[in-house]
């Protein structure tokens, strides 16, 4: 775009005007069997979209993970939508999950903004697409949780539902 503008006011496409370029994460994380945390354990409060990505990540790492969710169930159905931009769904990528995301999400190439009284105020493009021409992908954001958790459980992480925490205590001996 910024090109596009540039051109549009009389400037000359060179090597200083490029396309801006979509960077994709280093590599895939993969399942590692043995590493210099051996015995370490990871307690992830919360089971939304981060909570069980963290986790996942981890256990991908060869680490043990366990993810306490305050709810009691998690239905793919509830709450509101959510837009997940390529370089977000890079990381999908990266923890082995992009084909399922597709599956649940609807491609999306802009957010269109609406004033209280229907006015249209104007479009937001949502990124670059990955290189095989993916756009942004807009699901129920409890879905991709759901999606993210049973992916987790797949890999090894203990995802508890219906496990309030009412206090954390950190001392030498370790976090309980």
């Amino acid at each position: 775009h910024a090109a596009l503008v540039s051109l549009q006011r009389g400037a000359e496409f060179t090597d200083k005007l490029t396309p801006r370029r979509h960077y994709t994460y280093p590599s895939k994380i993969e399942r590692q069997s043995s590493n210099g945390w051996s015995g370490m354990r990871l307690l992830v409060v919360g089971g939304g979209v981060a909570g069980p990505a963290v986790a996942l990540a981890a256990t991908r790492l060869g680490l043990d993970a366990t993810v306490l969710e305050r709810r009691a169930v998690a239905d793919p159905d509830e709450g509101s939508w959510v837009t997940v931009a390529p370089n977000g769904l890079d990381a999908l990528d990266a923890l082995g999950v992009l084909d399922d995301a597709r599956r649940i999400g609807h491609p999306s190439r802009l957010n269109r903004m609406f004033g209280a009284t229907g006015r249209h105020l104007g479009d937001v493009t949502l990124g670059v697409p990955l290189d095989d021409g993916t756009v942004a992908l807009t699901m129920k954001r409890s879905a991709l949780a759901v999606l993210l958790g049973d992916a987790a459980r797949r890999q090894g992480a203990d995802v508890r539902l219906g496990a309030e925490v009412v206090s954390v205590h950190d001392d030498a001996d370790g976090v309980r």
